[in-house]
C-alpha cells in the first residue's frame, strides 16, 4: 500500500482528501486482488518499476546545489591555471623552452618521453663570458718588426705567411682616409684583432681545443682549417661599441687559455687586446685604452662599418 501511494502517479499529490478517504476500501480490494492473481512476470515488472523510479530519485538528489557545492570544495581550481573559480578540473600547460617558471608543467604521472637531445649549439652573445678591464692596445697588418712589438712583425699572421698581401697592402695607421689607409682600398675586413690563442703550433693543430665554446666534438678541425680566424668579438670603450673580427694572435701571448677562453685575467700585464687602426679610430683611443669584450656569433653582429668588407679567407702558409 506504501509503494502504490509513492508511486510516479503521484494520487496522494493531486486528489482531494475525501476522494481519497471515500476510495480508500476500493483501492484496498485492488491491491488484494493483485496479491492474489499475480503472476511472477507482473513481479518482475513491478520491482523494474520501483527501481527506476528509486534511480531517478538518485539521480535527481545528486544534481542538487548543496551536493555540487560539496564536490566543488574538494577540488577548486588554482588561480592562473585557466580554470573558472569553483571548477574542479585544473588545466595545466605545456613548458616549452625559455618559457617563465610560472609557466611550467604539474608533475605527471606517467611524463612524456624526453626528447632526444640534439647537437649543442653556439651560444648566443649574452653566453659568452664578458672580460672586462683589458688593456688594449693596436697593431696592424703589415707592421715591421721593432722595439714597440718586441720585433714581432705583421707583415706574416699565425694564420697566413703573406698576410699583408691578403689584405691589399699595408694597414698605415698615420695615413687614413676613413677607417682605411688613403693608399688603397683594403680586400679584407679593416676591423679585426689579436688576442693571445692560437689553434696552431709551429707542428701544426693543436691537440686540444675543447674549451673553445663552439668547438664541436663531432666535427674535429682538420689540418689547414681554422676554428677560430675571423671569429668576431664585440668591444667596449669610452662609451663605445664596436666589432671586428680574429685575424691574428697575440699580443705577448700564444697560449693564454685561462684568459680567452676564461675568467682570468690577461697572463701579461702590458696588454691582453690588440685591435686595428679602424677599431682605434672608431673608438676614439688614441694609443691605448682600457676595454671590455666579449665573442658574438656572426648572427648577431648588427650592421656597421665592421660589416663593409667580411674577411673569409682561410689559413695559408704558402
Amino acid at each position: 500500500m506504501k509503494n502504490l501511494l509513492q508511486s510516479p502517479k503521484g494520487l496522494l499529490k493531486y486528489a482531494a482528501l475525501p476522494r481519497i478517504l471515500a476510495g480508500a476500501s476500493l483501492v484496498l480490494t485492488v491491491v488484494m486482488v493483485m496479491a492474489v492473481a499475480h503472476t511472477p512476470k507482473q513481479d518482475a515488472a513491478f520491482a523494474q518499476s520501483l527501481s527506476g523510479n528509486n534511480a531517478a530519485t538518485a539521480r535527481k538528489s545528486m544534481n542538487t546545489p548543496s551536493s555540487n557545492t560539496a564536490g566543488n570544495n574538494g577540488s577548486t581550481a588554482k588561480a592562473g591555471t585557466g580554470s573558472p573559480a569553483g571548477s574542479s578540473t585544473q588545466t595545466t600547460k605545456t613548458s616549452l623552452p625559455g618559457t617563465s617558471a610560472s609557466d611550467a608543467p604539474k608533475a605527471s604521472q606517467n611524463p612524456a618521453p624526453a626528447p632526444a637531445s640534439a647537437p649543442a649549439a653556439s651560444p648566443a652573445p649574452s653566453g659568452y663570458p664578458l672580460h672586462t678591464s683589458i688593456k688594449t692596445t693596436y697593431f696592424w697588418a703589415g707592421e715591421a718588426a721593432s722595439a714597440d712589438n718586441d720585433y714581432i712583425q705583421n707583415v706574416s699572421s699565425a694564420w697566413q705567411t703573406n698576410w699583408q698581401n691578403y689584405f691589399g697592402g699595408s694597414d698605415d695607421p698615420d695615413n687614413r682616409c676613413g677607417y682605411n689607409p688613403c693608399a688603397f682600398t683594403p680586400k679584407e675586413n679593416p676591423f679585426y684583432f689579436a688576442l693571445p690563442f692560437g689553434d696552431y703550433t709551429t707542428t701544426g693543430p693543436v691537440s686540444d681545443l675543447s674549451m673553445v665554446y663552439w668547438y664541436n666534438s663531432a666535427q674535429p678541425m682538420q689540418s689547414g682549417q681554422s676554428i677560430l680566424k675571423n671569429r668576431w668579438i664585440q668591444i667596449n670603450a669610452l662609451g663605445k661599441t664596436v666589432y671586428a673580427q680574429w685575424e691574428d694572435v697575440g699580443p705577448f701571448n700564444e697560449h693564454d687559455t685561462n684568459y680567452v677562453f676564461g675568467s682570468a685575467a690577461p697572463a701579461s700585464t702590458r696588454a691582453g687586446l690588440d685591435v686595428s687602426p679602424a677599431v682605434r679610430d672608431y673608438l676614439g683611443m688614441g694609443g691605448s685604452t682600457t676595454s671590455s669584450w666579449k665573442f658574438v656569433n656572426a648572427a648577431d653582429v648588427p650592421d656597421g662599418p665592421w660589416k663593409t668588407t667580411v674577411t673569409a679567407s682561410g689559413p695559408d702558409w704558402n
